[in-house]
């Protein structure tokens, strides 16, 4: 009777099991079903609204701003190149640049002039868009708040967003961040070159900045060099080479002073 009882408590609790094992894999098929449905009303709603906003503009008058930067050796946010101010229903931003070979990091800043959302857009010449390069928006405290980089989590959600143009940006100064996906040696050696561009609702005016190469004049930080602080150098160079070869004076002041002016100059 016993062996009859489990062997029955048994069958049911298979059959409960399996009804179970239904139901959430059921569950799991309407919730993707779901985030499905939702996702493609999402780029729906996003395509009207930028087929309204193409239409919106289209009556508008635009001026067209541009100025050309140069590339710098030692590419970090101190040294990044301005783009201008983004600010809403007013201004877009765009940038055309290059990593050619060798060159591992770009970084643009740009300012938002009050809280609205920002459009980012990418477009590379090879037609890879993001898939080569990778882009990363940054805050002036240095927080990553968008990334392309499919395992970025949370900045991941925020660079699909603002791809969207649905992502909201507070007033204040960013960084954008351009490297490569890959760090392959034959990566490194292809030069990809790529336009970018910061919108956020219609625009009247238009900001081109076009990035050209290294400029060899300047140091490796995009500063120009000081014919004045060049020559200075060179006279306090001049005047320690001719201590150096003056015979000992034996006094404790000019060996001080002497030495004062080497630590200061090397």
């Amino acid at each position: 009777m016993a062996t009859n009882v489990q062997a029955s408590t048994a069958g049911n609790l298979g059959s409960s099991q399996t009804g179970t094992g239904s139901k959430l894999s059921s569950a799991t098929t309407q919730k993707t079903i779901a985030d499905q449905a939702n996702s493609t009303m999402s780029q729906i709603q996003n395509q009207v609204a930028a087929l309204a906003q193409q239409q919106k503009q289209k009556g508008l008058q635009t001026r067209d701003f541009q100025k050309n930067t140069n590339d710098v050796t030692m590419d970090n946010r101190m040294t990044a190149r301005d783009i201008g101010t983004l600010r809403h229903d007013k201004s877009r931003l765009n940038v055309f640049s290059a990593l050619t070979p060798g060159d591992t990091v770009d970084f643009f800043s740009f300012k938002m002039a009050s809280k609205s959302t920002a459009k980012f857009s990418v477009l590379t010449a090879d037609g890879s868009d993001d898939k080569n390069l990778r882009f990363q928006v940054i805050s002036q405290s240095g927080r990553i708040i968008a990334d392309s980089d499919p395992k970025a989590g949370d900045a991941k959600k925020a660079y699909d967003q603002m791809k969207a143009g649905t992502y909201t940006l507070p007033a204040g100064t960013y960084a954008l961040r351009i490297t490569r996906t890959d760090d392959s040696k034959e990566s490194r050696n292809t030069a990809y070159n790529y336009a970018v561009q910061f919108s956020s609702g219609v625009h009247t005016d238009d900001f081109d900045t076009i990035e050209k190469g290294v400029d060899k004049s300047k140091d490796a930080f995009g500063f120009a060099t000081n014919p004045a602080v060049n020559t200075l150098t060179s006279s306090l160079g001049g005047a320690v080479s001719m201590l150096q070869q003056l015979p000992p004076l034996g006094t404790s002041g000019t060996d001080k002073l002497s030495g004062m002016l080497l630590n200061k100059v090397f």
